[in-house]
């Protein structure tokens, strides 16, 4: 991968309950593995990087899953 592909991909961004963050986890794809925060409420943040031809039917499986407030933001190189 590198810059001349980024426009393949969007980089998705959610908020989870700490219930449902090991469910949340198992349906995304990553190029390594999702980022995980911790929020200062107790719940998650996560973040990967998505192929966008995938992106309709993965925020349709997030949100059955309880992910929230999801983002998601073209990329501009991926190295």
């Amino acid at each position: 991968m590198g810059g001349l592909n980024a426009e393949k991909y969007s980089l998705v961004k959610m908020n989870v309950e700490n219930e449902v963050k090991d469910t949340v986890l198992k349906t995304l794809p990553a190029i390594t593995s999702p980022t995980v925060s911790r929020l200062s409420d107790g719940d998650y943040a996560i973040e990967t990087i998505v192929v966008k031809d995938k992106i309709g039917n993965l925020i349709v499986n997030l949100m059955n899953r309880g992910a929230k407030g999801i983002l998601v933001q073209d990329v501009e190189v991926v190295v």
